[in-house]
């Protein structure tokens, strides 16, 4: 009978804080590309923070994955953002949602699905509508707060 741990099998915990960390780009071609993705995403994040139907915090999870890759510096200073940080770190330390995030996520996803309701002519966009939105609601609703 050994004492030692089993060896892994299967992909890595995403949870495993002592795992390899994020590789960063090593052509300069990649970095400019990977900083440019986040730059995009953290764009499409401050949209979302304005316009009820765009999601925040999704975008934001892209540009820090981004900038992990392109520009760590610039991931940092969005962890270090008063508004955007406390998001950021929730959601890596125990993947909760504020309870404000929830339900402006959901009334957004209530008032898109409303829109589509009033301006669809057929019963499949709706019906793929409802399906999706149904998914995402109770995605961000059985997260911890």
């Amino acid at each position: 009978m050994s004492l030692e741990p089993p060896e892994p099998t299967g992909p890595p915990d995403p949870d495993d804080k002592t795992a390899e960390p994020t590789r960063p780009a090593r052509s300069r071609a990649s970095v400019i590309v990977y900083r440019t993705l986040g730059l995009g995403f953290v764009g499409l994040g401050a949209i979302g923070a304005v316009l009820p139907l765009m999601p925040t915090t999704v975008f934001l999870l892209l540009a820090v994955w981004a900038f992990a890759r392109g520009s760590p510096e610039l991931g940092e200073r969005l962890y270090a953002d008063p508004r955007f940080g406390p998001l950021l770190r929730d959601w890596d330390e125990r993947r909760a949602i504020p309870v404000r995030a929830k339900i402006i996520a959901v009334a957004g996803m209530a008032l898109g699905m409303g829109i589509i309701l009033w301006r669809a002519d057929g019963p499949i966009l709706p019906a793929i509508a409802a399906i999706v939105v149904l998914i995402g609601a109770a995605f961000v609703l059985t997260r911890p707060s």
